[in-house]
């Protein structure tokens, strides 16, 4: 047993135990790992890189460009905006204070047309008093050359020659300024009556009878002219 367990001994290599435990100590590499080629970057030509790094601080510089515009506008834009509302506000109020003035003044230019049609109506109305006051001494006027007539031609019939004259004193004036407006009438007679009347006066000493026929024509005349004047008044 001794001389087998001896020869089992002698007939295994001597190096057994290392070449068992070199594969423990060399780990395994897959050969796919080994053999794999190392994957290269493609290098960029001059030119291109040259234009990527162009391209790249124009971009950069458009963006600051559009942020600093950005910016710009809106600090810009807050400040415009108040100072817009400010004066629309301001535009508004004056807006409000011309309608109100232009209120007023349609107001006032209403109120001013109703005076002028007033003063209008107050100066026909003036005129038309006028007219009617000067047509109204103009009566009084002829009135009083008649009364003038009828008391000289009583005094003539009572033989008063010198109350008769007294009488007659102004009535030559009133005639004159009655002349115009007899005129109106009978161009005629308008120069006709003074001319009697001064025979009148004349005749007063000489012939008392002539001067009194004379009187009663003129009152004949002058009564006509008085119908033909103020009848309608």
């Amino acid at each position: 047993m001794e001389a087998m367990e001896s020869e089992k001994s002698d007939n295994q290599p001597e190096n057994s135990t290392p070449e068992i435990q070199e594969p423990l100590k060399t780990p395994l590499q897959p050969e796919s790992v080994k053999d794999s080629p190392k994957v290269e970057k493609p290098q960029l030509s001059g030119p291109r890189r040259i234009f990527r790094k162009v391209l790249f601080w124009a971009g950069l510089l458009a963006i600051i460009f559009l942020a600093g515009i950005t910016t710009d506008h809106f600090l810009r834009l807050n400040p415009l905006q108040e100072t817009i509302a400010g004066l629309q506000a301001s535009l508004d109020q004056a807006t409000q204070e011309a309608d109100s003035l232009q209120s007023k003044n349609d107001q006032l230019t209403a109120a001013d047309k109703i005076s002028k049609d007033r003063i209008t109506s107050l100066e026909g109305d003036k005129k038309d008093l006028l007219a009617e006051i000067e047509a109204t001494n103009a009566h009084l006027a002829l009135m009083k050359i008649l009364v003038d007539v009828s008391n000289a031609r009583v005094a003539l019939f009572l033989g008063d020659v010198e109350g008769a004259k007294d009488v007659l004193i102004n009535t030559q004036q009133r005639l004159d300024d009655l002349s115009s407006l007899i005129a109106e009438v009978d161009s005629n007679l308008a120069a006709d009556i003074p001319q009697r009347f001064n025979l009148i006066i004349s005749g007063l000493e000489r012939d008392t009878e002539t001067v009194n026929i004379d009187l009663e024509l003129i009152t004949k005349d002058l009564l006509e002219i008085e119908a033909a004047l103020f009848n309608d008044n």
